[in-house]
């Protein structure tokens, strides 16, 4: 995903689509909008958490799947990254009523 440019429609138009699914179904929606956010790199969790945050969205679900493809793997490294960026996007404050 690249967080950076949802809000260039051409760029990444999915990623605008689910910003305005999420405002749109706080609207006409009483029950709570859970977003799912899964990402790449660290700037991008953290600019689309705040992003899903402004959107309205009531909780956010953290999806870490990925897959392990560095060739210079490192024990824990890959395990490490997840963690890191878990605690980053805790740190936004449109997330932390989610945490």
């Amino acid at each position: 995903m690249e967080a950076g440019h949802l809000e260039d429609y051409a760029m990444y138009p999915e990623g605008s689509e689910y910003l305005t699914l999420i405002r749109e179904s706080k609207q006409v929606c009483d029950c709570p909008i859970i977003a799912s956010i899964n990402c790449y790199d660290d700037s991008d969790w953290i600019d689309f958490a705040r992003q899903i945050g402004g959107a309205g969205a009531d909780a956010l679900e953290i999806n870490i799947l990925a897959l392990q493809n560095a060739v210079d793997y490192s024990y824990g490294a890959f395990e490490q990254q997840h963690i890191d960026n878990l605690r980053h996007v805790k740190r936004v404050p449109e997330v932390l009523r989610y945490a």
